[in-house]
């Protein structure tokens, strides 16, 4: 998935705006629930690719 930087901010300001609608009570196939796991899917892609988090090194632990 080849995110740009633009798209990764749009997804993140659609992210903050679905939260305010989905509540831990609201359905899985709620159309609110399924576009916040879309976007948020975009976000974490873009993440994993951007900003990788490393394991720790047995020195580390």
């Amino acid at each position: 998935m080849n995110i740009t930087e633009k798209e990764y901010e749009q997804a993140l300001a659609k992210i903050e705006e679905l939260l305010s609608l989905v509540k831990e009570d609201t359905l899985p196939d709620d159309p609110n629930a399924k576009e916040l796991v879309v976007f948020s899917e975009i976000a974490e892609a873009y993440e994993a690719i951007c900003f990788p988090v490393e394991s720790p090194s047995s020195a580390q632990s």
